[in-house]
């Protein structure tokens, strides 16, 4: 019985021992694997092969001559046809796979850039005039607050201010003044793709537009202004009152302008006739 015993022990020290040297064995063939892996790498980098991008982009253009390829057979184009023609105009032919780049310098080298920007300054905002978008001079929020605040002024007060614009009273000229005129405009509506466009004419009645307020360069005068009143010991709010006061004399002094012209051009063919 000894004897098995010891046996039996001697077997698990030795089965010990095999599971041992085999984790080691597997431990010490994973790091030369790695290190082999590395030296692979490290040793195709001095290698004078092309790196990856170059390969991703030869296959991409050579992706892309076979699409227009097969595109110009679906479609019987001729490419010489049409290389020939533009020589002949007196113009470089230029390659179908020339660089972006390429072609944007030779368009700014024309003065491209400005005729760009004359471009974009000859289309206008077609849409509702209230609605338009923030420009780049106008504070963001400060042109959302005052829209809902024209919004619901408008909403409560619109017929008042209505009669007040058409008034030919010295009063309806102050309205003139400060009220914005009344606007059509045209709305167009996408209904689909070849569907014709719906258009829809809106108008706009006399209203209070207070986006102007929200310039930069208004903000920045009236800044300077508290600036400047701040060195000779004005508060803000001052400042803030002296500058309201100024607006509302030049706008009453406007309004009584235009209201004695139209009173003097009033009163002359009346006495002419008598």
């Amino acid at each position: 019985v000894e004897g098995s015993r010891n046996s039996s022990v001697a077997q698990q020290h030795h089965s010990l021992a095999n599971a041992r040297s085999s984790g080691g064995g597997s431990r010490l063939s994973c790091l030369w694997g790695a290190l082999k892996r590395t030296g692979k790498k490290w040793l195709s980098s001095f290698s004078p092969g092309p790196p990856d991008e170059v390969v991703e982009w030869k296959r991409t253009q050579h992706f892309l001559r076979t699409s227009v390829e097969e595109l110009r057979g679906a479609f019987k184009l001729n490419k010489d046809i049409e290389l020939s023609s533009l020589a002949l105009n007196g113009h470089e032919p230029l390659s179908l796979f020339a660089s972006s780049r390429d072609v944007t310098d030779s368009t700014m080298g024309r003065n491209g850039f400005q005729q760009c920007l004359d471009n974009t300054k000859a289309h206008k905002y077609q849409g509702n005039p209230d609605t338009e978008p923030i420009r780049s001079y106008e504070v963001v929020f400060l042109v959302r607050l005052l829209h809902l605040l024209s919004t619901a002024i408008n909403d409560k007060y619109g017929p008042q201010l209505q009669f007040l614009y058409s008034s030919p009273h010295f009063v309806g000229h102050v309205a003139r003044l400060l009220l914005q005129p009344p606007a059509v405009y045209t709305e167009v509506i996408k209904r689909g793709v070849g569907v014709p466009y719906l258009y829809r004419q809106h108008e706009l009645p006399a209203r209070v537009r207070l986006r102007s307020l929200a310039k930069k360069q208004y903000l920045v005068y009236l800044c300077a202004a508290v600036f400047f009143g701040y060195t000779w010991d004005y508060s803000p709010f001052l400042v803030c009152f002296i500058v309201l006061e100024c607006i509302c004399a030049s706008l009453l002094l406007r309004a009584a302008w235009s209201w004695g012209m139209q009173r003097l051009r009033w009163q002359q063919p009346h006495q002419a006739v008598g």
